[in-house]
């Protein structure tokens, strides 16, 4: 087939509107397409009409589309369609377009040659700089004085994006200020109800947005201090990109006219969602034929999911006082969806209130001259489907999260097993957490799936793996060992490359920590030395050989550091460790490469403008990143496998599925969200539109609107009644947009509600199967000698509340850093905790001895003699030295008027005089104080001193997020949940099991040494049941049966 005959095709199967949007080549026109209305193949048969039509150059055309693989799809079509003078027309993405013009005439633009945009860590890192040095307020709290940050970075971003520079920001600002001036209310009178006319604002109000303008303000200091800083350096961010180009066409009337000379076509992808900047980027290009220009933008307002404050009818009403004259054509048929979906989604958008109206030249017959009318055009017009009404919209819902991801993966197999191609199944949710329960049941369920790219590059295993291991370089040259080190030797790689195996590593690890010497010292004691602390369990000098190899080369590595270049000590450390080539032994290696790949190419982005960069500035980067929640971006490989697609919303915009599922569709999650808004631009920086009338659930409801549009068959919306929450279990009320849908449609001719009865009647069968793969977190352990050697330390082991704490958290670091006890520096916050311990031990055991406190100085005397004794840095000592004073004064101020009853302080259990034995398993413990309660009845209650933040009674009985559950505490009794909760329970199981301690505890308490923010110190307190203790016991002998069942 010719190309003519390919186009003649195309051309064919469109339909009216669409061949009217194809054919009306010039002069502006706006085309409204709703989802599946084939806008894409719009745009590209109409740039085959144009150059069929006309003798344009195919570079004169410019398409212009929000991503790469937009770009790419349109590209494809385009030369499907015409054939290789496809490759000659323009199409690429807006800051492609503008990167282009920079990188093409860098003479006209204030940055150096071949500069690339700031990533996001260098703009973190720039932005803590400048909040460091301007003198803020509003935006710089004294505590945090980097909690605005992320906001005045989103600020800076949306300011630029809708061309607002900061001299014109100033402008606004002045307008806010002479605004609140003129209309400040007076202040209400006492007793006196405040009245205000319609229009003004109240008292409140009023101080409400004054702050905001205050904290404009100080963002506009921001602003301009950063554009210097950018100019300065000559760098750019990647906003700029377009607002650069925009300011060198208003400044460079030669460089616009070379652009507009060149370029005869516009054409507009995903028209609803282009910023100010961009608009005018396409503006002052198409100015040279004003009112004429041959512009041509589609999109659809009900689809503007990225616009400045939702403002989705913004560019439209633009577009028309642009081009009174315009052309608009709405695409009424939709080819993607069934007629059922497509009349939910109608009806469900007619709640949102913006439109807009145009004046329409039309004349008149009487007057030769135009006469203007005002014409509404509705952005809700109903979409007709070839398909016919197809399956109606299914409304489902389940009992809880888990059980509602094991409805839709039944759903799935079921949809599977009829045929149903696995990449044409979609789940789509609302944010990036909630795969999380998906993917653990898809991988429990056996379904293949894929996740949207853009995960998180450190977040992987094998980087984390890699730059432990440049943690354990840098600690070396500082002479300071950690526990990452002996993390290291477990890595497969490493012991592949250097040959040793894990009995011996645990051999050498017990050694070092029954010597308190750390791992590194040891090993270059030798062999005698190690066996002088494993008796019976001894190495000989061939075992130590390839760990003395290892630690060679970590210092070789240090060395190296100094002499090369960052990308060059990288690449060498890849290979001499073994890690480059063990990566591409894996399966999956290709996703691993292009993982290494992401990380790599941030680290030659740092070093391109930091030619001095070294190790530790690569460490530093990274805890930045880690301090302001960054990511380094994993490249999108875009390679579609036959397996099922998860995705947030956003980023299946322009994607479509056989079948769709809406995961956790409920309220705050889909409608009625919290916004993160602490910095409000001005209103003004929108031109056309007024957000007044804008109903507040529009931006969420559209949102709604492009998933429930992405199904080609069905949509399937489904709901959980509760959550698992901080701890806790919630209610949860179904999304708004559920309701609409069924008061919308009352007969329910659109929408089926549907049960899945059978998933809640074999839910325990489901959770166990949930559970299967998971249910082993302890490392295998395969080595019979090392087996043997993991079952003595096991079996000689005391079990204290901090182990199981450990073991509960996190079997690996139990085994590792409890069991094995491998040496581990002590935190600075440590040896506080323990100065601090030692000065509270002071006081009651002072007021035990002589009825009295003893004076302040003396206080502080001892606890500056037990900070001394603690190993840290002069820097830290002196911090925490000063701190802890300051901390003593308010603690020394409150004990007037408290008269304790002490029985023990600093009281210790199951050591080797006292045993404790919960059946054969030995216990150990010490309690920080044990004050009577009762004399008579020998009742008692337990207190435990805690630096640190003031906790509350649900963060310690595990009841909020904060408690940071591990997935094994959050399936426990609610009564032993909170591991500060079972501390005391653990302690009065001690008092019960130790036959030498005659008193009943009846209660527990945390007393937080360290003064809230109200200057208090405050204590918790806590009954101590038998019940709940009986049942903490249970869970001890659980725990230690599992250990040996292991071993």
């Amino acid at each position: 087939m010719s190309q003519d005959q390919n186009f003649t095709h195309v051309y064919n199967y469109l339909n009216t509107a669409q061949k009217k949007a194809v054919d009306t080549t010039d002069g502006p026109v706006m085309v409204l397409a709703g989802p599946g209305t084939g806008k894409t193949q719009v745009l590209t048969a109409r740039i085959a009409q144009i150059l069929k039509k006309t003798d344009t150059n195919p570079s004169n055309i410019l398409a212009l589309t929000f991503t790469e693989s937009a770009a790419k799809n349109m590209r494809e079509r385009l030369v499907k369609m015409i054939g290789r003078t496809g490759y000659y027309v323009q199409i690429a993405t807006f800051h492609a377009f503008c990167k282009e013009i920079i990188d093409t005439h860098p003479e006209a633009f204030p940055i150096e040659r071949d500069s690339t945009p700031l990533s996001d860590l260098e703009r973190y890192e720039l932005f803590e700089d400048i909040f460091q040095n301007l003198a803020l307020e509003y935006i710089k709290p004294m505590n945090t004085p980097f909690f605005y940050i992320k906001d005045a970075i989103k600020g800076i971003s949306d300011l630029k994006r809708e061309g607002i520079e900061f001299h014109a920001y100033e402008k606004m600002l002045e307008q806010w200020e002479t605004r609140l001036t003129d209309t400040e209310p007076p202040p209400p009178e006492k007793g006196k109800r405040a009245r205000k006319k319609p229009g003004e604002l109240s008292r409140t109000e009023w101080e409400k947005d004054e702050k905001q303008f205050h904290k404009n303000k100080e963002l506009w200091e921001v602003y301009k201090t950063y554009q210097k800083r950018l100019r300065e350096t000559k760098r750019y961010d990647f906003d700029d990109m377009i607002a650069l180009v925009v300011e060198a066409f208003q400044k460079d009337d030669l460089l616009l006219r070379e652009y507009q000379e060149n370029l005869h076509y516009f054409l507009v992808d995903e028209y609803q969602d282009t910023n100010a900047a961009q608009n005018t980027v396409v503006n002052l290009l198409a100015s040279y034929w004003k009112e004429k220009a041959n512009v041509f933008v589609v999109g659809d307002p009900n689809q503007a999911i990225y616009r400045f404050q939702g403002a989705s009818v913004e560019n439209m009403l633009g577009f028309v006082q642009n081009y009174p004259n315009a052309e608009i054509i709405t695409l009424e048929t939709g080819y993607r969806c069934p007629q059922n979906i497509y009349d939910v989604a109608t009806q469900l958008i007619t709640h949102n209130n913006l439109e807009f109206s145009l004046t329409e030249k039309t004349e008149q017959k009487s007057n030769s001259e135009n006469s203007k009318k005002t014409q509404s055009i509705s952005l809700n017009a109903k979409l007709t489907s070839p398909k016919g009404k197809g399956e109606k919209v299914e409304l489902t819902s389940a009992s809880s999260q888990v059980l509602e991801a094991v409805q839709i993966a039944e759903q799935i197999k079921k949809l599977l097993a009829q045929g149903t191609p696995a990449h044409e199944i979609s789940i789509l949710y609302r944010h990036n957490a909630d795969k999380i329960t998906l993917a653990e049941v898809f991988d429990s369920w056996d379904i293949d799936y894929e996740v949207e790219g853009g995960g998180d590059a450190l977040r992987e295993e094998n980087i984390r793996q890699l730059i432990v291991l440049f943690r354990v370089v840098t600690a070396l040259r500082t002479g300071e060992e950690t526990e990452l080190l002996y993390e290291t030797l477990q890595y497969d790689w490493l012991k592949k490359t250097f040959g040793w195996n894990n009995s011996i590593v645990l051999k050498v690890a017990r050694a070092a920590g029954r010597a308190k010497m750390p791992i590194l010292d040891l090993v270059e004691k030798g062999v005698e030395k190690i066996n002088e602390y494993n008796p019976g369990h001894e190495i000989t000098k061939e075992n130590l050989e390839p760990l003395e190899k290892y630690i060679e080369q970590l210092k070789a590595w240090d060395t190296a550091d100094a002499n090369k270049t960052f990308p060059a000590w990288f690449e060498d450390v890849l290979n001499e460790s073994g890690f480059l080539p063990w990566l591409l032994e894996q399966d999956g290696k290709i996703f691993l490469v292009t993982v290494l790949n992401s990380v790599f190419g941030e680290i030659k982005k740092l070093v391109n403008h930091n030619h001095q960069f070294k190790l530790k500035d690569f460490l530093r980067s990274l805890d930045l990143i880690e301090e302001h929640g960054l990511k380094i971006t994993i490249e999108d490989l875009n390679v579609r496998r036959d397996a099922v697609h998860l995705s947030t919303v956003h980023k299946a915009k322009g994607r479509e599925w056989e079948f769709v599922f809406l995961f956790q569709c409920v309220d705050k999650k889909w409608g009625n969200n919290r916004k993160r808004d602490l910095i409000k631009l001005p209103a003004e920086i929108l031109h056309n539109t007024d957000l007044s009338s804008k109903e507040r659930n529009e931006d969420e409801r559209r949102l709604f609107y492009v998933a429930i549009t992405r199904a080609k068959k069905q949509a399937i919306v489904s709901h959980p009644e509760t959550v698992i929450s901080e701890g806790h279990t919630r209610d949860m009320v179904p999304s708004m947009f559920l309701a609409e849908i069924q008061e919308d449609d009352d007969q329910a001719t659109l929408w089926k509600e549907v049960s899945h009865p059978e998933i809640e009647k074999d839910s325990a069968d489901h959770l166990v199967k949930l559970l299967q793969p998971i249910a082993t977190t302890v490392p295998e352990v395969t080595d019979a000698a090392e087996r043997i050697y993991l079952r003595w330390l096991l079996d000689n082991f005391r079990w204290s509340v901090t182990a199981l704490n450990t073991y509960l958290r996190d079997p690996e670091e139990f085994l590792h850093n409890t069991l094995l006890r491998v040496p581990r520096a002590k935190s600075p916050i440590l040896s506080f905790g323990t100065a601090m311990h030692s000065a509270m031990e002071f006081i009651y055991k002072t007021f035990q001895q002589t009825g009295n406190y003893p004076a302040l100085a003396d206080l502080q005397q001892q606890f500056s003699l037990s900070l001394k004794q603690e190993v840290m840095t002069p820097v830290e000592h002196e911090k925490r030295l000063k701190h802890g004073k300051e901390v003593l004064v308010h603690y020394h101020e409150q004990l007037t008027g408290k008269n304790p009853d002490p029985l023990y302080i600093e009281k210790m259990f199951g050591n080797s005089k006292h045993k404790v034995m919960l059946d054969d398993i030995p216990l150990n413990g010490r309690i920080d104080r044990v004050d009577w309660v009762d004399k008579e009845n020998k009742q008692v209650k337990v207190i435990d001193y805690k630096t640190g933040k003031t906790r509350s009674a649900n963060d310690i009985e595990g009841k909020t997020k904060s408690a940071k559950l591990s997935e094994r505490e959050r399936e426990l009794p609610e009564s032993i949940r909170g591991p500060y909760k079972r501390q005391l329970l653990f302690y009065k199981l001690l008092a019960k099991l130790d036959r030498g301690f005659p008193y009943e505890v009846m209660s527990g308490e945390f007393e937080f040494v360290e003064p809230n923010n109200a200057g208090k110190i405050v204590t918790r307190n806590f009954e101590l049941l038998d019940e709940d203790v009986r049942v903490l016991g249970e869970l001890i002998k659980e725990v230690v049966e599992e250990l040996r069942g292991r071993w």
